[in-house]
């Protein structure tokens, strides 16, 4: 994918938009003037250069965090790119930021940049990321949760956090129930696993 192009007059309002809320909290100089003076013609030349502005940093930041190598050298810059795709909800990025739940080295290297002097990461971007994107998630964990290794870990305990995080436990218990009852034996296993994580998220003391 090539770069966007995008006019003059829209990258000058993008960088005043980037900056229009200086130290004291006030707009800076001539902002309002620039918005007051777009015309129609301008503000759709304007929303169509952010929506490919936004695609093309999207794509970039997607590209980055698929890299297993960028994974393992700059998790710490990788964790930035998770918290800007969250930010903007980039419904795109849903199945790369669950490889790196389901990626082993994920949740260590998370433990390793991000944790505390006992090991315990103060958070998992991917998790944060996930919960941040919304319901549109949600789908997708199920089908990753009814194709992942029947086996208890990480995936499964992260991905159960993200279902709580966005529909709340007893939300999570309700959807989580009923995705086992229609799953195919096949699925069950790992679907107990996720409604046995719930169940430990439950009693599990708070901060953890």
């Amino acid at each position: 994918m090539g770069a966007a192009v995008i006019s003059t007059k829209s990258l000058f309002v993008i960088l005043l938009v980037i900056g229009q809320v200086s130290a004291n909290g006030e707009s800076p100089q001539g902002f309002q003037q620039v918005i007051a003076d777009l015309s129609v013609a301008d503000l759709r030349s304007f929303e169509n250069d952010l929506l490919k502005a936004r695609q093309t940093v999207i794509t970039s930041l997607i590209k980055f965090i698929s890299d297993k190598q960028n994974l393992r050298q700059s998790y710490y810059t990788a964790s930035k790119c998770m918290d800007i795709l969250g930010h903007y909800r980039a419904t795109e990025a849903i199945e790369t930021l669950l490889d790196d739940i389901a990626y082993p080295l994920g949740p260590v290297l998370a433990r390793i940049n991000l944790g505390n002097s006992f090991g315990v990461p103060s958070r998992y971007p991917a998790v944060d990321a996930l919960a941040k994107i919304g319901h549109p998630t949600i789908p997708h964990l199920l089908t990753r949760l009814r194709r992942a290794q029947p086996v208890p870990g990480l995936f499964h305990k992260l991905t159960v956090k993200v279902i709580v995080a966005l529909l709340g436990w007893d939300g999570a218990h309700s959807l989580l129930s009923k995705t086992l009852r229609d799953a195919s034996a096949d699925e069950k296993a790992n679907l107990i696993i996720a409604v046995d994580e719930l169940q430990a998220l439950k009693i599990e003391p708070v901060g953890n």
